[in-house]
């Protein structure tokens, strides 16, 4: 349970005592610690256990413990998001907002979710503050009217309202909590791929990747070390080397863990090298290279064990519409020695960075 008391004086000429209740989440602190800065309140937190739903007397019990004005608790909902409470004690008027959980990645849903709750924090205090300065200047007429509690009480499973206009907050403070939903990763890793040489092809990958919840679009680029074959004193060295467009659809997983599952299409190039013993009688053909498109499913699970670090296996084919074939000729025969798969199952390992988000 996540709970916040704010505490004020009367006085539209002094800055307010804040008293918040701990809610153990740092960055649901840090949120609103930023977002209430600029305001006259002076804040200090302590521990001070609440009911699970909390009702105006609940509050009114917490500002008379701690001579408080203002109470605010922030409660997590059994559905998900958050529920913000804000009591006037001075009216007698509880104010109730609700925070729905956003779609996407946990640990940006997380985020995104905190930010919302400290901009309706900033947003209800900032309006009583304002009706209560409004109204110690007579100027009633011109201060934002309050909810009654029975108009409170009935948000309490309703949609979020919108949050009053503040002159004091950036006009694009709102959209600073949608940002998190978006980033930019580097990652980096080996990649081994079963493409009908006799050996699997290994080598580095490396991709680039953006992303735009719940979905996510990257280029990737890999090369492999020679493989080799051959019989009867022909040796065969190939190589491989793609570049890639990916996009793909995410889905958050428990426990940090986030699920993609995409498509990609890109060019594949196959390097080869032709080596002949000293006796063989076969001319030597030149060094080539032969082409190919490629395109196919795959899928990502990922693992965060940092803030913006974390590691991911990836597993997907990829398809070869022009597998190449390695073949020579002796006396009018032709023996082919390999033939490249037109599907190739593969595999990553990589370790990946958010520098952007």
């Amino acid at each position: 349970m996540l709970w916040l008391a704010v505490g004020g004086s009367a006085r539209a000429d002094a800055s307010a005592h804040v008293v918040c209740v701990d809610p153990h989440d740092r960055e649901l602190v840090a949120r609103i610690e930023g977002q209430t800065r600029d305001l006259a309140l002076g804040l200090s937190w302590v521990d001070e256990p609440i009911a699970s739903d909390a009702q105006a007397s609940d509050l009114e019990q917490v500002a008379e413990r701690h001579a408080a004005d203002l109470v605010v608790a922030v409660q997590p909902r059994a559905a998900g998001g958050l529920t913000v409470y804000v009591y006037d004690r001075a009216q007698q008027q509880l104010r109730v907002r609700e925070a729905p959980r956003p779609l996407g990645v946990e640990r940006l849903a997380t985020s995104t979710l905190a930010e919302t709750a400290a901009l309706i924090v900033r947003g209800e205090l900032t309006a009583v503050l304002s009706a209560r300065a409004a109204s110690v200047s007579g100027a009633d007429s011109t201060a934002p009217a309050a909810p009654n509690t029975a108009e409170a009480n009935s948000q309490r499973d309703g949609a979020l309202p919108p949050i009053a206009a503040d002159p004091a907050q950036p006009p694009n403070a709102g959209e600073d909590a949608s940002r998190s939903e978006r980033g930019l990763s580097l990652a980096a890793g080996i990649r081994a791929g079963l493409a009908g040489t006799p050996a699997p092809l290994v080598g580095p990958w490396l991709g680039a990747r953006l992303t735009l919840l719940p979905f996510e679009v990257g280029l990737t680029a890999s090369t492999a070390l020679p493989s080799e074959f051959g019989r009867q004193g022909v040796r065969i060295s190939v190589r491989r080397h793609a570049l890639a467009a990916e996009a793909l659809g995410l889905l958050a997983l428990p426990a940090d863990l986030e699920l993609g599952v995409g498509v990609d299409i890109g060019l594949v190039l196959y390097a080869r090298q032709t080596r002949l013993a000293a006796d063989s009688s076969l001319m030597q053909a030149p060094d080539a290279s032969a082409w190919s498109a490629l395109f196919g499913p795959f899928s990502e699970l990922r693992w965060r064990f940092a803030h913006s670090i974390g590691v991911a296996l990836r597993l997907g084919v990829d398809v070869n519409p022009q597998p190449t074939r390695f073949v020579y000729r002796q006396a009018g025969a032709q023996t082919e020695l390999a033939k490249l798969a037109v599907l190739e199952v593969w595999g990553a390992a990589t370790l990946f960075v958010d520098i952007w988000k």
